[in-house]
């Protein structure tokens, strides 16, 4: 009978442990939701908080600016912290930040409030979707990663459709301060949950004795009685656990052992994580991601400026000279990225231990979905903006009309992620491809013809049947130790991507 018990323990300690995972990724897959949710919804307030602070057009753009750069540089110390830090403690440090900065925002009494709230709530956001990602292609076997990535899709679509709607249904009875006090609540449940039910307790000394004392009162069944143990020795044995001067211990003794411990741990965890932290690479990495972002930023302020400069009737000469300013300014802060960029390379190359692994480039699959990927990316954050104004423009409705408009194709797109990673594991990935490029070609021949928002569904099929099924795809071929490494390299290149995606339809409005 106790052997029995014994193995039914063992079984229902597995099935506890199968059901943590399993509710570590349902969380996380909540904070990924939480934090794009978070970040449409912001955008769709731009104007209230215009209004409300008096900020000028360039003020609002560096709300939108500086949490795309910071998303950047925290995608590539993420390559870092997924390596080298506990995946559950990962998750509660970034959702802590996260909700930080969802507090900053919610508090927000003047405009560097606001600004340091984007801040954490991109620093906690990129840490999130870098290791949801790792954690999503690493727990499944890559037959079933398709189809798993287009689920984690269609949860990030669908949160990023929903946002502008509730939102501005919402802020016409509440303020859009208590929207983010929504979303710190939220933030603090799902904090809450990961630490109770996903977070494993380390055993202190007497818990580990006693499990000690029952296996040896188990063998001792077991034999029946054998002459290496007898039930005098177990009961003995009984008798030390039960031993009150055992269990006992002096307040003085506790304060010694905690504090040896809180100072063990800060010595291996904080002070020895941090000396295997390659600083340099990191900091040419980031500086090379900025200022490549500024340049594409860059591009977006010539469009802007010109509109602005021939509304104040300035002559031919002082605008093409503010004009040549604007284009040296992006020459400039190019030439600046592309050498840093070739210093981290040469640095890489160089070391035994690299950052990021650069080799991954010579796989003919991930490159290809890298330059999908900056492709894809470009076309959704770009259309994003474009289809707003080109709606106004064609039907005269305002922004809230849009968004209603734009709607359907937002939840097409969620559905479509589903679908996609259900055919990639059917049909492979070149289908996918094959609807993705019919979609956009659609949605250009038939843009005179159909209604808007049919032109807007071919195009979110086209981005969502792929973009998640192709990253499953090009890590197939990837160890599991080199995730952080590839996951890290296309989120980067997706958020630079944006920002010139961003760039081109900005000029082209």
């Amino acid at each position: 009978m106790p052997l029995e018990k014994n193995i039914s323990n063992n079984i229902k300690g597995k099935k506890k442990k199968i059901s943590k995972n399993k509710i570590f990724i349902i969380l996380m897959v909540v904070g990924c939701m939480m934090g794009s949710f978070s970040h449409t919804a912001f955008s769709s307030i731009f104007e209230l908080i215009m209004k409300q602070f008096s900020l000028s057009a360039g003020e609002a753009q560096l709300m939108t600016s500086i949490y795309s750069m910071t998303i950047g540089i925290t995608t590539i110390l993420s390559v870092f912290l997924t390596k080298n830090i506990n995946r559950k403690v990962l998750f509660l440090g970034a959702m802590f930040v996260f909700g930080s900065g969802v507090l900053f925002t919610a508090i927000s009494f003047n405009y560097v409030l606001i600004l340091t709230g984007r801040v954490f709530q991109a620093i906690g956001s990129g840490i999130i979707l870098t290791l949801s990602q790792v954690v999503l292609l690493s727990s499944f076997s890559k037959q079933k990663t398709g189809l798993v990535m287009g689920i984690y899709g269609f949860m990030l679509n669908l949160s990023s459709a929903l946002a502008p709607v509730i939102t501005i249904m919402l802020v016409k009875k509440i303020s859009w301060q208590t929207i983010m006090w929504w979303i710190l609540i939220m933030s603090v449940f799902v904090i809450f949950l990961t630490w109770f039910k996903c977070h494993r307790r380390k055993k202190t000394h007497y818990e580990n004795y006693d499990e000690k004392e029952n296996i040896n009162l188990y063998s001792c069944e077991k034999s029946k009685m054998s002459a290496n143990c007898t039930l005098e020795n177990c009961s003995g044995k009984q008798d030390l656990k039960e031993n009150k001067f055992f269990k006992q211990t002096n307040l003085t003794g506790n304060f010694c052992r905690y504090f040896n411990s809180l100072r063990l741990f800060l010595y291996q965890k904080i002070i020895g994580l941090f000396k295997n932290f390659d600083i340099i690479s990191f900091l040419f990495s980031s500086i090379s991601v900025i200022f490549l972002m500024l340049a594409c930023m860059s591009i977006r302020d010539i469009s802007v400026k010109d509109i602005n400069y021939w509304q104040k009737n300035l002559t031919a000469d002082e605008f093409v000279k503010i004009s040549e300013y604007a284009i040296l300014k992006v020459v400039l802060y190019s030439c600046i990225s592309i050498v840093f960029i070739l210093i981290f390379i040469s640095r890489q190359k160089k070391m035994k231990n690299p950052y990021i692994r650069l080799e991954l480039f010579k796989n003919k699959r991930f490159m290809a979905v890298v330059v999908t990927s900056i492709f894809i990316y470009g076309i959704m954050m770009g259309t994003a903006l474009w289809f707003p104004v080109y709606i106004n423009r064609m039907t005269g409705a305002g922004m809230e009309r849009a968004g209603y408009i734009m709607l359907p194709g937002a939840v097409i797109m969620a559905v479509s992620s589903v679908l996609g990673g259900w055919l990639y594991q059917k049909y492979g990935i070149r289908l996918l491809y094959a609807i993705s490029i019919c979609s956009f070609i659609l949605a250009f021949i038939t843009r005179n013809v159909v209604p808007i928002w049919v032109m807007y569904s071919f195009r979110s099929i086209g981005i969502g049947a792929i973009m998640m099924p192709m990253t499953a795809w090009g890590m197939k071929e990837i160890k599991k130790e080199y995730y952080s490494d590839g996951t890290a390299i296309i989120c980067s290149l997706r958020t630079i991507a944006g920002a010139l995606g961003t760039a081109i339809a900005s000029i082209l409005v």
